[in-house]
């Protein structure tokens, strides 16, 4: 077994592997974005790479390629991923009250899912970091706004 582990030294980044039985490092086998997150799921490691740089990096967990690589939108800012199956994610993006629906396998935006509903007397909300786990159905941080409030146009 293996850990794939996401580096930055805040200019560049990359994804290493580590061999759990031998603890040997093999280091930079993949480039990433110095602000980026990374989710596994299905043989494949789902790369976020964030603010900037916008995009969906999907790498093939044995070989480390990248089998597709696409934009979630200039300014999107994506903060985290749930992977339901190769062909479905949701993506929350950072400043938002938006979810976006995405085909990691075909590398296409589906539409999103708009949580301005939830929001309360306090003000609006945003979805951010902290998507969980998918076993069905999965958990959703909502954030209160109080301050400015960065969003995507067109949202």
């Amino acid at each position: 077994s293996r850990a794939l582990v996401l580096t930055s030294d805040f200019v560049t980044g990359g994804v290493s592997a580590i061999n759990l039985t031998t603890r040997a490092v093999s280091a930079d086998v993949a480039v990433a974005h110095s602000d980026a997150r990374a989710r596994w799921g299905f043989g494949r490691l789902y790369v976020l790479n964030r603010y900037l740089a916008d995009n969906l990096q999907v790498l093939d967990a044995a070989t480390y390629a990248t089998l597709r690589q696409f934009s979630l939108g200039n300014g999107a800012n994506p903060s985290d991923i749930v992977v339901v199956s190769p062909t479905k994610a949701y993506v929350s993006l950072y400043g938002t009250p938006f979810l976006q629906i995405v085909n990691p396998d075909a590398g296409t935006l589906g539409p999103t899912i708009n949580l301005s509903a939830f929001a309360d007397a306090d003000g609006p909300v945003l979805s951010r970091a902290g998507l969980g786990a998918s076993t069905g159905s999965f958990p959703v941080a909502l954030f209160p706004v109080r301050g400015p409030l960065l969003s995507r146009a067109g949202r």
